[in-house]
């Protein structure tokens, strides 16, 4: 088993050559730009936070290692559902509203919990 490489914040990339770090403020300033002006002010707060968010969670060895070496994917890799869960947890500490939090966790492709395989219950195979 080798061992895992931790990159510092600072050095980790969302795309090859793109620093996360300004990646996801580059996707941040879009998401809250991107709402109507005259919409209220808690939209563009949920899409700048769902923005700031949407990667962070390719801050994590398994991510960078598979990024800048190895070019394969495995269950560590999925950065969706940790980025999803840090968002809610951040929500949180906002202090926001229960529809603010739940806008932002749908603002999350629907893809990274729908692929999931659960198994079947013997029940469900009876039939």
């Amino acid at each position: 088993m080798s061992a895992v490489i931790v990159w510092p914040f600072s050095e980790c990339e969302a795309h090859p050559g793109d620093a996360l770090a300004a990646h996801l403020e580059r996707v941040a300033e879009r998401a809250a730009l991107s709402i109507a002006p005259g919409a209220r002010p808690e939209i563009a707060a949920i899409a700048c936070v769902a923005g700031l968010f949407h990667d962070l969670g390719k801050a994590t060895p398994w991510f960078q290692h598979y990024l800048r070496q190895s070019g394969r994917r495995s269950a560590l890799t999925h950065h969706g559902e940790l980025s999803a869960l840090l968002a809610w947890w951040y929500s949180a500490e906002l202090d926001w509203s229960l529809w603010m939090r739940l806008a932002l966790f749908r603002a999350y492709p629907k893809r990274w919990y729908s692929r999931r395989k659960f198994p079947r219950s013997q029940e469900s195979e009876r039939r």
